[in-house]
């Protein structure tokens, strides 16, 4: 609370809502209320049990603004909280969202629509929430959406349906409610603390503190004498009068003056009017003249050009003539138009009140003057003609003015995003820019910082708008001033709102002193009386909207009054979208120009504009709704309705007078088949003649269909995905509450399989949900399966849900009824397969049903390395037991799955070994150096160097030496297996590959700290300048690369399309190969494009997601002809059938190798082996055709024994498989238990300096390993950034972290929650001095010791200090 100081008079309009009141604070804008409104739900949280607070705000922007500044910094650190607004999609699940989070910020409109819904996921009660904050509540009145959400509460009030949250309202002024005197002014101030159930508290004890926290600005009236002549105006109003007389105004109709907002007010009721009465002279010419008086109130208020320009705009605009009206309203213009616009050119009769302007600004700003203003103007379009002024103004200019415009947020030319906004204000508060035009946006709410000059101009505004521009000049002895015309109606209207403003004040001060039971009685009768209002106003409107039937109602165009449309023929969309769904509709319309929104939707993107045929009036614009169906979307302005009471227009479609159906896109495409488009998408509509199986598919699903848990084994490229779309389908039309989960091993599968198979044929009539570690449903994953028809996710995302203790994210496996396991073949060991399929198991074991059935899909299940046709049947019913699953494939149909997915040719492409080798020679004679100055141990082997085994056995030397404290074996095999790497290289790929290999890594070297490290150090400088000297002499070259290249040109050429995937064991030699090809002039010559596929994660060799997705279309279009893979592009990725796959360098079991192979689906492909005459490549390859044979044969055997005999089997291998699980979780628990975390001590694996102990290790977010000693920053350096392609919602990367002695790189420090900066460690650079001995491992779980969770709470109270 010591971070969290408030002002005495903060404290005191916050002591009744301590003791949980329902009150209003009213403060000046600039006086701290929301801090107030922290400290009271801070408060709230710490003594409330179960305590839920949310925080109402009335516009989009101010949500993270709120979260940003202001509850995030104070609450973050103990409480979880959350913004919610409308492009989040926490909206959809706000029911779990509330239940997680201790308090939510968010729109009114989200919070009335989670009380009104009826979907459980997205409904809350008033009762879930205890403390609700409502900011600047003034708005809580008529049909606001505040008013609304107190509505609800009011009701339950009044039938005393308890319990109900505690109301914090937040204000700079209620206003008077347009008051004439002080009983009328009490009246609004009690209204709007009935609205609130509320009383409002203002400071009585600390006025002057308050006073001098929010001085007051000296107001001015830069008074402006009246134009002594206007012939720009005067010309206008002839022209208005020309149109009077043409139009003949209605003898029961009075026009006032023109030039003014009543006259617009009287032409808005003529076209009405003129359209009621089917008059379109009376309807278009009141149109003009609006336009007309537009221009005369700019004129009165901007420059002259402003003026013109905005009559010149609507002309260019102006749609078809149809009728003489047209012809005469254009003409009159067009005849006036030179002339208007050589008047508005005439500085002579410039508007006095610019140069006034300009003159109250040069006060405040010049050269040498720091100054901050904002400049309020009435409408968006007058903020960019001022900003057009000012930047054109060279005086202003020169008194280093820097202005920007401020304006809401939305879609259109004269809208801002809210980043837009948010980016001009951030300039603001740096100084960048140092003059706001803004419109009201700027006014109420939004984070501006103090300014000393705030200038309101051409506004009539109330007395609430006044005060809140008012409050934004916060800088002592600043100035707000008002320029005005002498007797104009802005001095009056300012004078006014100082009376209303001063109204308010003492209307505020009376409803204080009324005594507690006067206020009370007072308040319960204006709720009683506002409840008996509602309902009569509730019945009014159904009333309204069943005056007519919809198919009573005609629409037509409100310009040409052609009708148009059937009410029928309407249909409301979403809730929000009103479209045309007869097809005959568009015979009425022509499509314009493409519709550019700022923001995108998830389910429907803008076409183009729909313009009246005849009279090319806009209505709206084209929807492609679900990339299926092409909807008219039409408002309701452009449109008149005549109904069985005559004709009518209404502003908005929920005043029309007959009820609007909701659209179903089931019964639009049933009834539109032909009108659907599928060419801009995959998303095609589901319909079983569709989802055509071929018969061996359709054999394969045959036991699914029935209910049976199976493996579906098809080859690469058999369709195997297709068939358990087909499984699904069938699925979720007979089951009932079925829920489908669809399971994958790889990130990047889960949009892949969501965008290519289940959303195109099952996405209309289902609803789907793919969930990656990167979505936040993953955090609500309970709600989510709720509420979806289906969800595909990584199978860590659903193993964590079934363990999560949290209510939120929990599921169990019977909340799933089919679970679709792709790729199964990995459901082993501890792959999180088999940890989800091991929770299947327990409760299967313990007949706790039901249980889903499964679906598992393989390529191939594999041999196990079986070496003999029972150990592959072994194999192949051990994955059948992890997946409670028999496995089929295709009896009947073998011949035509043979020609769905042709075999590719095999070759082995032989290379003759090398003659000489001086490079790797040289390598070698290095290595028997190290072997030599290291001493191997006596009772140690090393093998052939330059192979694996040759690899594995450094690692455990390396191992060794620091398990006996021998650094000299230590650091000499870990540079022994960087010369291993080298050969390696040198054996596959360049030889200058294998040299920059060994030659980054001693760029890299850390620091050398003993005659180990000069001597390794000093070997490889000696030979340095010979190695690169035999690497860049061509007559050496891997002849491997030679017989790559000739591979490739037989298949690519000048004239010749071919696709080919290139395969490699590591990110490392893609990038070498790619380095090749690009370097190679035969291979550019005959048009290789190739590109790089490797796994998805952060560091320079990885790729992200996006990159992964865009590699693969432009490898679909041909833009890339070659990919240079790793295994990433094997399994799973959908990659186009292409004619050649060649594995280079590579030594994989047979699983890889089939789904390699399986790449080359086109007829006559190619699938080929570079390899070294006798090398083990072919070994392999042959033997995993052996092994390919085997698991086919063992398959085989499996499924030709009895029923009863497989699930006896199936029986014991489970049985055994669980008494297996349970012993190795008690290993683990022993093995974590083994020491305790303070016996353990960390120490650098370089230099096995001791750094740390167990104890000071804890583990955050059940990921991160972090050490939380503040004595620990003594041991470590801080190196260069750290930069992740991902970003993370908690946390983010600082710099790295090296041993302060040897420079060896530990980890990176990480700021979590914006406030602890924390050294998070990898514990393969760490060794661990334990009571055993000192011992390596690979990852922290292999500790033997138990790591606490880190707590923030405990971690700030330990180390204030620390705090960033």
């Amino acid at each position: 609370m010591a971070e969290l100081q408030l002002r005495a008079y903060q404290k005191e309009v916050s002591e009744r809502a301590l003791q949980g009141e329902n009150i209003i604070i009213w403060l000046p804008t600039g006086g701290g209320k929301t801090r107030a409104a922290v400290y009271v739900a801070k408060r709230h949280l710490e003594t409330t049990p179960q305590a839920k607070v949310v925080v109402l705000v009335n516009k989009v922007h101010l949500v993270d603004q709120h979260y940003d500044n202001e509850f995030k910094p104070h609450l973050g650190r103990d409480y979880k909280l959350m913004p919610v607004s409308g492009g989040s999609k926490e909206k959809d699940f706000f029911g779990p969202v509330l239940k997680k989070s201790d308090m939510v910020i968010c729109t009114a409109e989200i919070l009335y629509n989670a009380m009104t819904s009826v979907e459980e996921i997205k409904h809350v009660e008033l009762s879930d929430i205890t403390l609700l904050i409502i900011d600047e509540c003034h708005g809580t009145n008529k049909d606001s959406v505040y008013n609304k959400v107190m509505a609800c509460y009011m009701e339950k009030k009044l039938k005393k349906d308890l319990p109900l949250p505690q109301i914090l309202g937040l204000t700079a002024s209620p206003g008077s409610g347009g008051a004439k005197n002080l009983q009328k002014a009490v009246d609004h101030v009690l209204e709007i603390c009935a609205n609130l159930d509320s009383a409002i508290v203002s400071t009585k004890n600390y006025v002057t503190e308050l006073k001098q926290k929010v001085p007051k600005p000296i107001k001015k009236f830069d008074i402006v004498e009246k134009r002594l002549k206007d012939p720009f105006g005067d010309r206008l109003k002839r022209m208005m009068q020309l149109i009077h007389e043409y139009m003949t105004v209605p003898p029961d109709f009075n026009l006032r003056e023109c030039g003014t907002q009543e006259y617009e007010a009287d032409v808005v009721t003529l076209e009405k009017r003129g359209v009621r009465e089917d008059n379109r002279l009376l309807a278009q010419c009141a149109l003009h003249l609006r336009q007309y008086n537009d221009a005369l109130l700019i004129n009165d208020t901007l420059r002259m050009m402003d003026a013109y320009r905005s009559l010149d705009e609507f002309y260019i605009k102006f749609i078809t003539a149809i009728d003489g009206t047209d012809f005469f309203l254009v003409g009159l213009f067009q005849e006036n138009q030179v002339e208007l616009e050589k008047l508005a050119r005439d500085s002579r009769y410039e508007n006095p009140k610019m140069g006034k302007l300009e003159r109250t600004l040069l006060e405040q700003f010049g050269p040498c003057v720091t100054s901050k203003g904002i400049l309020f103007s009435k409408t968006r379009k007058s903020t960019h003609c001022l900003n057009d002024w000012v930047l054109n103004n060279t005086a202003l200019q020169e008194a280093g003015i820097k202005a920007a415009i401020l304006t809401g947020a939305g879609n259109g030319s004269t809208y801002m995003t809210q980043s837009e906004q948010a980016g001009t204000i951030v300039n603001f508060r740096k100084g960048t820019i140092n003059l706001l035009i803004s419109t009201s946006v700027g006014e109420e709410g939004l984070d501006i910082p103090e300014c000393n000059l705030v200038v309101r101009y051409g506004l009539l505004t109330n007395e609430i708008a006044q005060q809140q521009a008012s409050g934004r000049a916060r800088a002592r002895d600043s100035q707000y001033s008002v320029v005005a015309e002498k007797g104009g109606r802005e001095v009056k209207r300012e004078l006014l709102n100082e009376h209303l403003e001063e109204l308010t004040r003492l209307a505020i001060a009376k409803v204080q002193d009324m005594s507690v039971q006067e206020f009370r009685t007072k308040i319960s009768e204006l709720q009683k009386e506002a409840d008996i209002c509602r309902k009569a106003a509730e019945r009014r409107k159904i009333q309204k909207r069943s005056r007519h039937t919809a198919a009573s109602i005609q629409l037509l165009c409100r310009n040409c009054l052609k009708p148009v449309a059937s009410g029928s023929d309407i249909k409301l969309l979403d809730n929000v979208h009103y479209v045309n769904v007869n097809p005959d509709f568009k015979k009425h319309y022509e499509v314009g120009g493409e519709v550019m929104l700022e923001k995108s939707f998830e389910d429907w993107e803008p076409g183009r504009t729909i313009n009246c045929s005849k009279c090319k009036e806009k209505w709206g614009f084209e929807m492609k709704y679900k990339k299926v169906a092409l909807l008219p979307n039409l408002g309701i302005t452009k449109l008149a309705l005549e109904t069985p009471d005559g004709r009518t227009t209404v502003k908005k479609w929920k005043d029309v007078s007959f009820t609007v159906e909701d659209f179903s896109l089931q019964e639009y495409c049933r009834d539109n088949p032909d009108l659907l488009d599928y060419t801009t998408s995959d998303w095609v509509v589901s319909r079983m003649a569709e989802l055509q199986l071929r018969a061996y598919q359709k054999e394969v699903s045959e036991r699914a269909l029935q209910g049976e848990n199976i493996i579906i084994w098809l080859p690469t490229g058999g369709g195997k995905t297709r068939a358990a779309v087909y499984v699904a389908k069938r699925h979720l039309e007979t089951t009932p509450q079925a829920k489908v989960l669809v399971l994958v091993n790889k990130v990047h599968l889960v949009d892949q399989h969501y965008d290519n198979e289940f959303k195109p044929h099952l996405g209309r009539d289902y609803k789907l949900m793919p969930v990656s570690g990167g979505s936040k449903e993953k955090d609500f994953f309970g709600p989510v399966l709720k509420k979806f028809d289906m969800v595909i996710c990584t199978a860590e995302i659903l193993y964590n849900a079934m363990t999560s203790m949290e209510e939120i994210k929990h599921v169990e496996l019977s909340d799933i009824t089919l679970l679709i396991v792709d790729e199964c073949h990995d459901t082993n060991k501890d792959s999180v397969y088999n940890k989800v399929m091991a929770c299947y198991m327990e409760k299967k074991l313990k007949k706790d049903l039901p249980l889903p059935q499964i679906l598992g899909l393989t390529a191939s299940p594999g041999s196990g390395g079986a070496k003999n046709l029972q150990k592959a049947v072994d194999h192949v019913l051990e994955i059948c037991a992890n997946l409670d699953s028999a496995i089929v494939s295709t009896k009947k149909h073998v011949t035509e799955l043979k020609q769905k997915v042709p075999k590719p040719i095999k070759k082995f492409a032989i290379v003759e070994k090398r003659l000489e080798d001086p490079f790797g020679d040289r390598l070698k004679r290095m290595m028997q150096l190290i072997h030599e100055y290291m001493t191997v141990p006596p009772d140690f082997n090393l093998r052939e160097c330059g192979t694996q085994e040759y690899e594995a056995d450094v690692v455990t030397l390396e191992k060794r030496g620091v398990r006996e404290d021998n650094r000299l074996l230590a650091q000499c095999a870990l540079h022994l297996r960087q010369y291993n790497d080298a050969l390696l290289i040198n054996d596959t790929l360049r030889m200058m590959d294998a040299y920059r290999s060994l030659h980054e890594f001693y760029i890299k070297f850390i620091t050398a700290i003993d005659g180990t490290d000069f001597f390794l150090v000093g070997l490889f400088q000696e030979n340095q300048v010979e190695l690169e000297k035999l690497a860049r002499d061509s007559r050496y070259e891997n002849p491997k690369m030679g017989k790559l290249e000739r591979t490739l040109l037989e298949q690519f050429g000048p004239c010749v399309t071919s696709k080919g995937i290139l395969f490699s064991k590591t990110r490392k030699s893609t990038h070498c190969l790619n380095d090749w090809v690009l370097n190679n002039t035969a291979l550019q010559e005959a048009g290789i494009k190739a590109a790089i596929l490797t796994g998805a994660g952060n560091g320079s060799t990885y790729m992200t997601q996006s990159e992964q997705a865009g590699t693969i279309v432009n490898f679909r279009k041909g833009t890339i002809n070659l990919l240079i893979s790793t295994s990433v592009g094997e399994e799973g990725l959908d990659i186009p059938e292409c004619n050649l796959v060649v594995r280079y360098g590579l030594l994989t079991n047979e699983i890889a190798q089939q789904q390699a192979s399986g790449r080359a689906r086109k007829r006559g492909s190619e699938y080929l082996v570079v390899t070294e005459e006798g090398g083990r490549e072919v070994k392999r390859e042959l033997l995993n055709e052996h092994l390919e044979d085997l698991t086919r044969l063992a398959i085989a055997k499996v499924q030709d024994m009895s029923v009863q005999e497989f699930r006896t089997k199936i029986s014991e291998l489970q049985t055994q498989a669980d008494i297996c699980r349970k012993a190795a979780e008690r290993r683990k628990i022993q093995t974590r238990s083994r020491h305790t975390a303070a016996s353990i001590q960390l120490l650098c694996r370089n230099c096995l300096k001791p750094v740390a102990s167990g104890s000071d290790i804890k583990l955050l977010d059940n990921m991160h390993y972090v050490n939380v000693n503040p004595d620990f920053k003594k041991h470590y350096k801080v190196g260069v950034e750290v930069t992740l392609k991902k970003s993370f919602e908690d946390w983010e990367p600082g710099r790295t972290i090296n041993c302060s002695k040897c420079k060896e790189k530990w980890g990176f420090e990480m700021k979590y929650k914006k406030v602890a900066l924390l050294p998070n460690l990898g514990i393969t650079k760490l060794a661990l001095e334990t009571p055993d001995g000192r011992t390596t491992v690979k990852k922290w779980k292999d500790v033997s010791f138990t790591v606490e969770d880190f707590s923030l709470q405990e971690y700030c109270r330990d180390n204030p200090d620390l705090l960033d």
